[in-house]
């Protein structure tokens, strides 16, 4: 069975998914320093546009898509990357361009700039194409991936597939045909269904996406080659998923959605977080793995509470299990192994988290 230490040792990407408010990017931040405390590279980079990670580490305004370094433990080091989807697409039209005259006639139409900053079909490729580039980046042995929160995590795992669909289509090679051609072509075809949408987006928007298709004529291949291979990166031997959850029926329901869906994707997370659970109590009454610091104290806390909490303790385990019996089902139904699906249990923090204290207290829990 997979255990945290192999996770942490062996793979070279590691996706965090989960609802939101679940503590995913926490976890995700403590897996790099736990990667890093084992001698690895790691660098976590978070593709949510909500800024969580760099609060988080206590960094917020310092995280772009350039990592930084924010710890070295003897050989190891973990790095922090925020998506910066303009930047990463600029970087991809000067890539495949064939000139430096046609990278500045893409990224000078209207229509361009408006999708490379705000579309959120193309945050979902750029996410994609980031983690391609971290994990070819020579400076990493370990690139774990933050998410968006659930459903919108799927968007990111699907987008390749639909970017090389997109690319392969009739009407894209009719709209970026030859100007010498191309016009006859697109009058003959499809002036109808051009005509039909630009009386939804304007005529004139309309134009700027055939000038802006026309100007990424002989680019299409390097893009999807970059798309097929970060799906197969996705479903690579090197690659785990880990699916953050905390215990509540709202999250689990969303979150055992997602892992429905991933499953129809040929992806099987095999790690669980259960986050920000009640902690277990010995026979003593006394929260497990932890010291009492005064008897009279602890005495009173365990007359009051006690009861009570190991009763939510006990419940949150069961609503976790339930979640974790409905993954294994989905993995034997997959023609998987039953029953290799792990959990990695994590008691709620006294406090939230907002420094690179706070995530290293997080990455001592995990073992």
């Amino acid at each position: 069975m997979n255990n945290i230490n192999e996770l942490l040792t062996t793979r070279r990407v590691i996706v965090c998914c989960g609802s939101g408010g679940v503590g995913k990017t926490t976890v995700a931040a403590a897996l790099a320093l736990s990667a890093a405390r084992r001698g690895r590279r790691a660098v976590v980079i978070t593709i949510d546009p909500a800024r969580r990670l760099a609060d988080a580490l206590g960094r917020r305004g310092d995280l772009s898509n350039e990592p930084v370094l924010v710890e070295r433990i003897g050989h190891g080091e973990m790095w922090a990357a925020m998506l910066d989807v303009t930047s990463t697409f600029d970087s991809l039209i000067e890539r495949f361009a064939a000139s430096a005259e046609q990278a500045d006639l893409i990224r000078s139409n209207v229509f361009y700039k408006s999708i490379s900053g705000s579309l959120s079909g193309t945050r979902d490729y750029m996410a994609a194409e980031m983690l391609l580039r971290l994990h070819e980046d020579p400076r990493f042995d370990l690139v774990v991936l933050d998410t968006a929160p659930s459903r919108n995590a799927l968007d990111f795992i699907e987008s390749p597939e639909r970017l090389v669909r997109f690319l392969r289509h009739p009407l894209f090679r009719i709209l970026t045909a030859p100007s010498r051609g191309g016009l006859k072509v697109i009058g003959a075809t499809v002036q109808p269904i051009l005509k039909a949408i630009g009386k939804v987006v304007g005529s004139n928007v309309m134009s700027d996406v055939i000038d802006f298709l026309r100007a990424f004529e002989g680019m299409e291949t390097g893009f999807a080659q970059r798309a097929s291979s970060v799906s197969h990166l996705l479903r690579g031997e090197g690659t785990d998923f880990a699916v953050v959850v905390a215990p509540s029926p709202e999250p689990l329901s969303d979150t055992q959605v997602l892992v429905d869906r991933l499953a129809d994707t040929r992806i099987s997370p095999s790690f669980v977080f259960a986050n920000r659970l009640t902690p277990l109590f010995d026979a003593a009454g006394e929260p497990s793995g932890t010291s009492v610091q005064s008897s009279s104290e602890a005495q009173e806390w365990l007359e009051n509470n006690v009861a009570t909490l190991r009763q939510r303790a006990k419940t949150e385990r069961e609503l976790v299990q339930n979640f974790i019996d409905r993954m294994s089902t989905i993995r034997s139904g997959a023609d998987e192994p039953p029953g290799l699906v792990e959990v990695v249990e994590i008691a709620e923090q006294s406090t939230d988290i907002h420094d690179l204290d706070g995530i290293a207290l997080l990455a001592d829990s995990l073992g």
